[in-house]
């Protein structure tokens, strides 16, 4: 049976952006594609199965591959001064960003190493989904390595969701050139459902099941047993 997919518009209020929303699996930074599949340089696990890398985790990669990013649009220019980071970009008619006044959210953490202003990002997107459906608008998933990061919202997107403003924080060492095109934001769409919490003490002797045929598995079984492929197009 071909399983229907939903579908996940959006529209631009500014034509001219030459950055559109993409699916997240455009997106994969190079490190990730660079890391060794193995540690100590070697090419197989035929010496021993504990010496997977990371890139065998496949929920590590659906956190970097799932749902649809927004690109910056344009290149931000990074200096760090006295009061703090200080971004500029070419064009002024459309600015990709935004400073709000810390009265707006006093008691928000800043994250260590961070500065405390309060910067928005400005996203001119307008993004609709199916009836019944939410977004969790987030950092990307995994992106440690970006020089800011951005806070994270929960949005009942089955609308017209017009452009609005997300904050974020900048790094307090980084100078230099944000390019245009990286990603600042990761979308997720979920169904809405009620949910509630209840203590199940079956899943001790299921979960002791499972965690046997993991050990007896040289890798990959959660891939080959358990994993349901994402598609995002």
């Amino acid at each position: 049976m071909i399983k229907k997919k939903q579908l996940f518009k959006y529209a631009m209020k500014e034509s001219v952006y030459p950055h559109k929303v993409q699916p997240a699996k455009n997106f994969v930074p190079q490190w990730y594609k660079d890391m060794p599949r193995f540690t100590g340089n070697t090419t197989s696990p035929q010496f021993d199965p504990k010496n997977l890398t990371v890139k065998h985790c496949v929920p590590f990669l659906d956190g970097l591959t799932s749902g649809y990013m927004v690109p910056l649009q344009c290149d931000i220019i990074v200096n760090q001064l006295s009061d703090g980071p200080r971004l500029s970009w070419g064009d002024n008619s459309r600015p990709p960003l935004g400073v709000r006044s810390k009265e707006v959210a006093p008691l928000v953490p800043v994250p260590i190493g961070y500065s405390s202003i309060d910067f928005v990002w400005h996203m001119p997107q307008i993004i609709s989904l199916p009836k019944g459906y939410s977004a969790l608008f987030t950092h990307p998933l995994n992106r440690l390595d970006l020089p800011f990061y951005s806070l994270s919202a929960v949005v009942d997107a089955d609308w017209a969701l017009g452009a609005g403003n997300l904050p974020f924080f900048m790094n307090t060492t980084f100078e230099g050139v944000i390019p245009a095109g990286t990603p600042i934001v990761q979308i997720l769409p979920f169904k809405r459902d009620d949910w509630e919490s209840a203590i199940d003490e079956s899943l001790i002797k299921e979960n002791d099941g499972y965690r046997w045929q993991t050990l007896t598995a040289a890798s990959g079984w959660y891939k080959r047993t358990m994993w349901k492929k994402k598609s995002y197009s």
